[in-house]
């Protein structure tokens, strides 16, 4: 349910964008899910991992390659912290500025 959830929110932020085009407001919401995506996947893929059966099972470069994955959003920017004043910022009447 978290992996079609996540698609869904990406999904809506494309379709707005095909729409209206980009503004501001779909920038934020954009971020939101973004982070929301990169959240779902870190809780996902060791699950996916769990599920795969025993360890006499499991592939390691399948499973690195996986983990390695998992980690891909996390380190793209631009980072949470780097967005964190600026999305509080809008959220709270401000312009959402990103350097």
């Amino acid at each position: 349910m978290e992996i079609e959830g996540a698609m869904s929110s990406a999904e809506n932020i494309a379709r707005r964008i095909d729409d209206s085009g980009p503004d501001e407001s779909t920038f934020a919401d954009s971020l939101y899910v973004r982070y929301g995506v990169q959240d779902t996947i870190s809780r996902v893929a060791p699950r996916a991992v769990e599920l795969t059966g025993s360890l006499g099972s499991l592939d390691p470069d399948e499973v690195g390659h996986l983990a390695t994955g998992a980690l891909g959003l996390a380190l793209h920017p631009p980072a949470r912290l780097q967005t964190t004043d600026s999305l509080a910022s809008y959220l709270t009447g401000g312009p959402l500025i990103l350097a």
